[in-house]
């Protein structure tokens, strides 16, 4: 009997653990691959350029890969599983992204080319990560593709004298790493 009332009142004292909600996650998109059906000039240069718009915040822009630096289309066949953005997304927030590809020139006199660009938007609700993509570029084209767990984005940007197809994957930490 003794011992039935020292468990009692140990388990009185003894901390509680509740598994608390998730209230953030941190996604990430990688650029699973790149390539050019066709080319602007013998050997495009190309970068993406990022626009990061969070709810309530200010915006932030960069390029991948870093200024100055741009990708040879000869070599995109050497891209695969790039991370090309990360960030943190609270519980009932959400993060819009627009994903440009851009084709280099010689500045000042030559300004550099858009050739499309992606827009993704990404709602973290009641634990579940929700994703959005689409392409405003009225010369562009999307499919899902869907292997496993993952689900990829694939696009075929175009402009008036390129066409490149690239395929991005939602990393979401809330369905084992991918989506």
């Amino acid at each position: 009997m003794r011992k039935i009332i020292l468990f009692s009142i140990l388990a009185l004292f003894s901390p509680i653990v509740l598994a608390a909600p998730v209230t953030q996650i941190h996604p990430s998109i990688a650029l699973l691959k790149i390539s050019a059906q066709k080319r602007a000039e013998s050997s495009d240069e190309v970068y993406l350029a990022i626009a990061e718009f969070h709810s309530g915040s200010k915006g932030k822009y960069y390029t991948v890969p870093p200024y100055p630096i741009h990708w040879s289309s000869k070599m995109l066949s050497k891209i695969q599983d790039l991370k090309v953005w990360d960030g943190i997304i609270s519980d009932g927030e959400g993060v819009e992204l627009l994903i440009s590809l851009m084709e280099h020139d010689a500045p000042p006199y030559n300004p550099d080319d858009l050739i499309g660009t992606v827009k993704v938007r990404l709602q973290y609700r009641d634990g579940q990560l929700h994703q959005e993509w689409s392409s405003p570029s009225k010369e562009s084209e999307q499919k899902s593709i869907r292997q496993g767990k993952a689900e990829m984005a694939q696009f075929s940007l175009m402009s008036d004298n390129a066409n490149y197809q690239l395929t991005f994957e939602l990393k979401d930490p809330t369905n084992g790493g991918a989506n």
